[in-house]
């Protein structure tokens, strides 16, 4: 498996994957128009076959100490491509901080701040 940085290819993957994934209390088409926002804000790593970079399995969106959103596919979860994809973006330690809920043995020191997205959405907006 390889992990690398998302191109804009994996774009037609991760911004699905991600607005049907998180709503976020809204309706389709709103929650697409923040997940592509958000596509600008963010780092985000993806994996997959070494043989096959276009395929992607697993993604995850973080910036500094903070996870935004992972995703993986459904078929593919519980063999830690998620925890792999973690460690990738953000050392041993993990985040410090999650905008988006996510399992506690993936991120067990992380604690939940849902507002610091928006934050950094209205924060860039301003700019």
């Amino acid at each position: 498996m390889l992990v690398r940085q998302m191109t804009e290819r994996d774009r037609n993957f991760v911004a699905p994957t991600w607005a049907r994934s998180a709503r976020y209390g809204l309706r389709t088409v709103a929650s697409f128009r923040l997940v592509n926002r958000m596509l600008t804000l963010p780092d985000l790593v993806v994996l997959c076959l070494a043989t096959d970079e276009r395929t992607v399995h697993a993604w995850i969106a973080g910036q500094r100490d903070t996870m935004h959103f992972g995703y993986t596919a459904p078929e593919l979860r519980r063999h830690g491509f998620a925890r792999r994809l973690v460690r990738e973006m953000f050392g041993d330690h993990g985040p410090a901080l999650l905008t988006h809920d996510a399992p506690k043995r993936l991120v067990p020191r992380a604690r939940l701040n849902p507002y610091q997205l928006a934050d950094l959405i209205c924060e860039r907006e301003a700019a």
